[in-house]
């Protein structure tokens, strides 16, 4: 056991077996695999995650396509985000992206990241209020970071079900 923690880092762990009050490990004699673990600092991640656009890119009876400010309504039911972080992901952080819907939040998947910016494409949206939201997550840690703004869709799918004539028979 360390006399106090171990910094953020790579390590290689090895069991050994040694005579008592031997701390020389070249004495000993290995018996295990290496086992190599990272460890990463506790704190939660500082990222600030800026969505720089959602976009409607389905166009549905002749619908428009486009970006969609927040509070927009759409027909297209998975919408591709953009945007940007302020600074990289380090080890065990990955970019979440979180789905408010019908008062529940539920994480819906992980953005692509390179560098500081950042993809993702919804699966399909059922029809209603959605807020969406992004942080940066450290999976090693279990802390996360501050969510983005919200940004707020309203998903409708249209249909008709029938048509109906009031003024009279046609020929």
């Amino acid at each position: 056991t360390p006399d106090s923690d171990l910094p953020t880092a790579d390590y290689s762990l090895v069991a050994v077996i040694q005579a008592t009050g031997n701390t020389d490990l070249t004495a000993g004699r290995v018996i295990s695999e290496a086992i190599n673990i990272t460890l990463a600092p506790a704190t939660p991640p500082s990222q600030t995650v800026t969505v720089n656009s959602v976009t409607d890119n389905v166009s549905l009876n002749a619908s428009s396509t486009g970006m969609l400010a927040s509070g927009d309504s759409t027909d297209d039911s998975t919408l591709a985000l953009v945007g940007i972080l302020d600074g990289a992901l380090t080890i065990g952080q990955e970019l979440s992206v979180y789905d408010t819907y019908n008062g529940v939040t539920t994480k819906i998947g992980t953005a692509d990241v390179i560098a500081t910016t950042w993809s993702f494409t919804t699966l399909e949206l059922a029809n209603g209020t959605h807020s969406l939201t992004l942080r940066v997550d450290n999976t090693t840690n279990g802390t996360q970071g501050s969510a983005s703004a919200d940004h707020v869709v309203q998903v409708q799918a249209l249909a008709v079900t029938g048509v109906e004539d009031d003024q009279g028979s046609v020929t």
